[in-house]
């Protein structure tokens, strides 16, 4: 028997810090030491600790924890999880794994304590940290410590020193109280005042303003008044009361600020009635500085001024930073809308594909940047299968993404402490939220129609638009009666706190219809457009098949005249022209000023006042590289390709999300051409369909044993030609042809358009491309 406990005895397990004993039991006690937090002996046994974070629990007592660990030398591990334990060990499989998961997803502490760093803290929270730094850390540490402290609130150098040189007083007495050495040495030295009277109500003043609790501030109050060696009754009746006084609006302000960021519903219950009791303001008095605060939030810093005329009439339009040219600005807020099934986060899911990876939304050439996706609408495993179906993999970049799993809760309203950490640790240049019902309303215990839900809009649109832009997904109503941003289910607030909103809605009321409407019902500083879209469900991207509302004819002359004076402007870069010399050089009539506001809304053109006469000069800037032009265009080319006819079910986890597609052709319709042959399609690989398609020959009919209803085939009509000279600019070629380029790969096989012919060259231009490419030989072209 002690030959088995001396054996026994030799055995270290690690040590696991909890919260609580009796739920940690549950968890396998062969691997771990369970001690409780603020329990365990002075000098701890060296060897691994591992610390539990469960959600909410206060950083200094983790810091104090590992504190002492690292003061016995032993190796500290931190394990952190958004739940609470009694949430994870709930059965004794769910138990075992995440016994193992700690082990194995644990990071040393000096990593989890970098994140924390970069985190803000209120002056109560740094405090407690400062106060345990003071008592367990040795210098230099305990220095660096409380200099990161006061950068993390915030605080003036001045201010900050001032609590350290309280804490520090406050340690010392402790020790000297626990020693038994509290011993005065000098009457008329211990009866000498630390602080003026000026000092003490200066320091006071702080107090008052910092945001305490009512319990702390009166404890810290009658700390101060004791340093200072005031009366009581002084201090009580002649001091605070005025001071308070000349502070109440200040401290009402920060106290509803305070209020308006709770998101526990029973606190925000007791905080309202104490706030109306202290102040003694009713509860329309107090809605009313609730509305005063928010809209006080929402203004610009900038104040208004006078502007003469000379200075208004010389602003230059400035093109807007866009992340989604036409589409979405760069730090600014958006939402988009629709019933279940039109495929709103299916179109989320490709504009995030489009930003990280640099390529193509909608037809227009995407900023790349860092995507976040927080998906709280649908489990994570739909979100991926979603991720997948466009493009995204292990190797894509620039991306993560938020979900919920089995064991994982989905984001909410109520974790926007989390939220400030994500985007300061990925710094987004999207984030992509889905929907405002889960995140906010359910939550909350808000009805769509509460202005409250806006009011927490703003506050997430605060967060995310310091790093990038933000995109809500939401529901619209089934009234078909309202129109415009009324649509949109519940208050007009919700689309009113967003600067843009898209709306997704079918095209017909034929399910089986592929076509939907994409419109803007509001947009901020820019033009909206509405546009007839396709899901292609082979690749998961979204088409752009035009706008609606014009004739094709009409469409098709100002895509034209477009074009020309895209043309003409790029011969005198930063230059310009003004509107008469643009007329008389391109034409247009009436709709040039149609054509010219489309462009310098979307940013493809600027426009400036003339120098030397009131015309407002249009001009173009270069900001295309020689180096990005070639891949621009291949990316701006994806979505010219004429768009298959073969729609399939998509198939989808998620049924309020299922987007009917539309059966055009029979299974046997769907073919691959495995034989080229001149004036055939060459398109080996490709499904082929009958819309945007060129003629396919008898011979290639009979190859590929169309069936007989089948008349139009997918991909790109060639023409060998027989002769091998090369024609010149001036034989065989003209603007506005279309042709084929042969020998660059990333332009194989795409339909181009001349755009000019110049002694250096010919220039060619997809229908969707803002820029053109070249100059190309004779030689390297061939037409349709």
């Amino acid at each position: 028997m002690i030959a088995l406990g001396m054996q026994a005895s030799a055995i270290t397990y690690p040590t696991l810090w909890v919260s609580n004993l009796l739920t940690a039991h549950r968890l396998n006690n062969e691997l771990f030491q369970l001690v409780e937090y603020g329990k365990g002996d002075s000098d701890l046994a060296p060897g691994e600790h591992y610390i539990l974070v469960e959600k909410g629990t206060p950083e200094a007592q983790i810091k104090a924890i590992a504190w002492r660990i690292a003061a016995s030398s032993g190796e500290c591990l931190v394990h952190s999880v958004n739940n609470y334990l009694e949430n994870l060990v709930s059965d004794q499989v769910t138990a075992r794994e995440f016994t193992i998961s700690i082990i194995e997803f644990a990071r040393p502490y000096s990593e989890w304590a970098a994140l924390k760093d970069e985190t803000k803290l209120t002056l109560r929270e740094a405090a407690d940290i400062a106060r345990l730094a003071i008592a367990l850390l040795p210098e230099p540490q305990r220095s660096i410590e409380l200099g990161t402290l006061r950068e993390r609130c915030n605080q003036s150098s001045y201010d900050w020193n001032k609590l350290v040189d309280t804490l520090e007083e406050e340690f010392k007495r402790e020790v000297e109280r626990r020693l038994g050495t509290d011993q005065p040495v000098d009457k008329s030295e211990s009866e000498k005042p630390k602080l003026t009277k000026r000092e003490a109500v200066e320091q006071a003043k702080q107090i008052i303003q910092s945001g305490l609790d009512e319990l702390e501030e009166s404890l810290q109050l009658e700390e101060l008044r004791e340093e200072s060696g005031l009366s009581f009754s002084f201090w009580e009746r002649q001091v605070l009361p005025p001071l308070r006084r000349s502070l109440q609006s200040t401290k009402l302000t920060l106290e509803i600020q305070a209020y308006l960021r709770e998101t526990d519903l029973a606190r925000q219950f007791t905080e309202r009635n104490r706030i109306t009791s202290r102040y003694r303001i009713t509860n329309r008095e107090f809605d009313q500085q609730c509305h005063a605060i928010r809209f006080a939030e929402r203004q610009s810093a900038e104040k208004p001024r006078l502007i003469s005329p000379k200075e208004l009439f010389n602003l230059e339009s400035k093109n807007l930073d866009w992340l989604v040219p036409g589409f979405l600005p760069r730090h600014m807020s958006a939402m988009v809308s629709g019933l279940p099934g039109t495929g709103k986060s299916l179109l989320s899911i490709d504009l995030a594909y489009a930003v990280a990876t640099g390529g193509l939304f909608l037809g227009e050439q995407v900023k790349q940047g860092k995507v976040l996706i927080i998906n709280s609408d649908q489990p994570l495993n739909v979100t991926a299968s979603y991720l997948s179906d466009r493009g995204f993999d292990e190797d894509t970049p620039n991306w993560k993404v938020i979900g919920q799993t089995g064991n994982m809760a989905a984001w909410t309203i109520k974790d926007l402490d989390l939220l400030e950490t994500w985007l300061s640790e990925t710094k987004p240049d999207l984030v992509i939220i889905d929907s405002i019902r889960t995140t906010i309303c359910y939550p909350l215990g808000l009805e769509e129609k509460s202005e409250l839900v806006g009011h927490w809009l703003k506050e997430v649109e605060r967060l995310v638009i310091r790093y990038g832009s933000l995109l809500w997904v939401h529901h619209d109503n089934k009234d078909t009666n309202l129109a415009g941003v009324s649509r949109s289910s519940g208050s007009t607030a919700i689309p009113g706190n967003v600067s843009v909103h898209w709306r997704l809605e079918k095209a017909s009321k034929d399910d089986s219809d592929p076509n939907r409407i994409f419109s803007m019902p509001k947009t901020r500083l820019f033009e909206p457009s509405t546009l007839t879209v396709r899901f292609d469900n082979t690749n998961g991207q979204w088409l752009n098949l035009g706008r609606v509302g014009e004739s094709p004819d009409v469409a098709k002359q100002n895509q034209s005249l477009q074009q020309r004076v895209l043309d003409l402007l790029q011969q005198r870069p930063s230059v310009g022209f003004e509107v008469q010399e643009i007329r008389e050089k391109v034409g247009g009539g009436d709709s040039l000023y149609t054509v010219l506001s489309r462009m310098v809304q979307r940013g493809i053109i600027s426009k400036r006042r003339g120098k030397t006469s009131k015309s407002k000069v249009y001009f173009w800037e270069n900001n295309f590289s020689p180096n990005t032009q070639q891949e621009t265009v291949e990316n701006l080319e994806k979505v010219a390709q004429p768009p298959l006819s073969q729609f399939s079910q998509l198939s989808v986890r998620n049924e309020t999300e299922k987007l009917t597609a539309h059966e055009s052709c029979s299974p046997n319709s769907h073919l691959t051409l495995t034989q080229k042959s001149p004036n055939s399609c060459e398109s080996t690989g490709h499904v082929l369909g009958d819309e945007n398609s060129c003629p396919v020959s008898d011979t290639a009919i009979n190859q590929s044993h169309l069936t007989p209803h089948l008349t139009g085939g997918g991909g790109f009509c060639t023409s060998q030609s027989s002769s091998d000279e090369n024609p010149s600019p001036s034989q065989g070629f003209a603007k506005g042809d279309e042709v084929y380029v042969m020998d660059c790969p990333k332009l194989k096989d795409k339909r181009m358009t001349i755009t000019s012919i110049t002694p250096e060259g010919i220039w060619v231009r997809s229908k969707n491309a803002i820029a053109p490419s070249g100059p190309f030989k004779p030689r390297q072209l061939r037409k349709c």
